[in-house]
């Protein structure tokens, strides 16, 4: 319910409730000793009592609760510009590879190799990729180990979706394709998607963690391959899919979650709280990108 759908059960107007009615201040002010002036003063003894008692869900601290919590405000802003700046990095590392809207790829996918198809066979089809997948794109993709001897992207992040695209059509499909039930080929024209672990050797400054020189991507290339097929040198709509949020501004669900920020109406006590002072995360928030 919205503030102004209260009803006050004092005057019957909405907009307030019986402590904030202006009826019943107005009453006691005109009779300090009736009864609506000592029920307002215990009323509103009882409320300081409970503000002054209450603690805040994020930072445990007492005095104020989660809405008015100045910590959770200044780490969210801290939490933004953190993105803002990978933002920034992500589309200038994509413009200068030629990872730009309508730019074709090739991507060779290998395939079967498991109990549902024994035997391994490589698809390869044509796309043209559309747009990042802004809900994805998150200085978390960078940030993932304090790791100072070298890095692997993990397994976790490799498999982030980080292009939206669109299929144009296969190659010769080779008969293991064909034979295999549980391949199903896209229509051209389909939406398709390239994951953090297609495109990381291609923008490896995207993805490779501050603190370390190189990115290995060597595990990455044994199950896909991607190749560009034409580049367009342009940067990417800012926009994102839906409510048309800019990125900059946009906290996805991820961050949102790593940080506390929003945590659903079940959430645990742990789950509200702030991220551990320990984390190396927050260091990692006053430190800015540097696009050249």
């Amino acid at each position: 319910m919205s503030y102004y759908g209260i009803r006050c059960g004092h005057c019957g107007t909405r907009g307030h409730n019986r402590l904030g009615c202006p009826e019943r201040k107005k009453e006691a002010l005109h009779n300090p000793e009736g009864y609506t002036a000592r029920a307002l003063a215990r009323e509103t003894a009882t409320r300081r009592a409970a503000i002054e008692n209450r603690k805040c869900s994020y930072c445990c601290e007492s005095g104020h609760n989660r809405r008015s919590c100045a910590t959770l405000k200044a780490d969210e802003a801290k939490v933004k510009k953190k993105q803002s700046s990978y933002v920034d990095l992500f589309l200038a590392t994509c413009e200068r590879k030629g990872l730009g809207p309508g730019a074709m790829f090739k991507f060779i996918d290998t395939r079967g190799g498991s109990w549902r198809h024994t035997a391994e066979y490589k698809v390869a089809l044509y796309g043209y990729l559309t747009s990042p997948t802004w809900e994805t794109v998150s200085f978390l993709n960078k940030e993932f180990s304090n790791n100072e001897e070298g890095s692997y992207l993990p397994w976790r992040i490799s498999q982030i979706r980080a292009f939206d695209a669109r299929l144009v059509g296969y190659e010769q499909l080779p008969p293991e394709a064909l034979e295999d039930e549980y391949f199903k080929p896209a229509q051209p024209g389909e939406p398709i998607g390239l994951t953090i672990g297609d495109v990381a050797p291609l923008i490896e400054k995207a993805f490779r963690p501050s603190q370390v020189d190189t990115l290995d991507c060597t595990r990455l290339a044994l199950k896909s391959q991607l190749e560009m097929v034409s580049r367009v040198y342009e940067p990417f709509p800012l926009t994102t899919t839906g409510d048309k949020a800019m990125p900059h501004t946009h906290l996805p669900s991820r961050v949102v979650e790593t940080f506390s920020f929003s945590p659903p109406k079940n959430a645990k006590a742990h789950q509200r709280q702030r991220l551990s002072a320990e984390s190396w995360l927050w260091p990692k928030l006053d430190e800015g990108y540097s696009i050249g």
